[in-house]
């Protein structure tokens, strides 16, 4: 028994002598390897990181909206300049002389003027300067 009781007295005493420090840590507290500052500062990289992809993702958005009006507004666009081109044709053929006296005669009701009914109005190589007062004087008498 003695060798029993011994040789717990050499492993009681001998893990100082040994390789490795087998002695349980008594009242130490365990190291993280960071510090507080440390740790704030990544805390700090990391709500910087996220309000930086924040800011991508919308500044995205806003791009793809303002992208989004402005094909709208290409095609409106397009929509108005095809009612130009159309209301051009309809101008040219609204110009057209047989067009007008056409309208003037079917939907208008317009007549053309007899001989009788025309006033001629004879000038003096002077101009008048009150042109309404001689019409009304050469077609009234």
């Amino acid at each position: 028994m003695q060798s029993f009781a011994g040789s717990q007295f050499e492993y009681k005493y001998g893990y100082e002598q040994s390789a490795y420090n087998t002695k349980p840590a008594s009242g130490r507290k365990k190291k993280t390897g960071l510090r507080t500052s440390e740790k704030k500062m990544m805390l700090v990289m990391v709500l910087l990181a996220g309000l930086i992809g924040i800011l991508i993702i919308v500044s995205a958005a806003y791009s793809a909206q303002i992208n989004y009006n402005n094909n709208l507004l290409k095609k409106e666009i397009a929509t108005l300049e095809g009612e130009v081109q159309s209301l051009q044709v309809d101008i040219q053929s609204a110009n057209n002389i047989a067009v007008i006296e056409e309208t003037a005669t079917g939907k208008l009701g317009m007549v053309y003027a007899d001989g009788e009914k025309c006033v001629n109005i004879k000038s003096a190589n002077q101009p008048t300067k009150n042109f309404a007062a001689k019409l009304k004087k050469e077609a009234f008498n």
